[in-house]
């Protein structure tokens, strides 16, 4: 069972809410999280990103974000706190 808390942030390299998937765990293949940006915010280069509790620093996952109904969706193959970075070099997509 997959459970996920919404936190906020005013870390101003975050786009989005903060969502925590738990319990952390890992997949083989790689899942999509779709999660809806902030109003306003400068999502063109964004990326999906978590945070590193290793760092204690947001790195990208994912720069190759999808748009489906007003949400930004990109791929991990892990659950821990993610949220759309704002400045994760976005336009490298394909």
């Amino acid at each position: 069972r997959v459970t996920v808390r919404t936190e906020s942030t005013k870390d101003p390299i975050v786009g989005s809410g903060v969502y925590n998937f738990t319990p952390s765990t890992t997949f083989k293949k790689p899942v999509t999280l779709c999660i809806t940006p902030n109003v306003g915010a400068a999502t063109k280069e964004g990326c999906l990103g978590y945070f590193d509790d290793n760092t204690k620093k947001w790195t990208c996952e994912d720069k190759c974000l999808k748009s489906s109904g007003g949400q930004l969706c990109g791929n991990t193959t892990h659950f821990t706190p993610f949220a759309i970075l704002l400045s994760g070099g976005g336009t490298a997509c394909p």
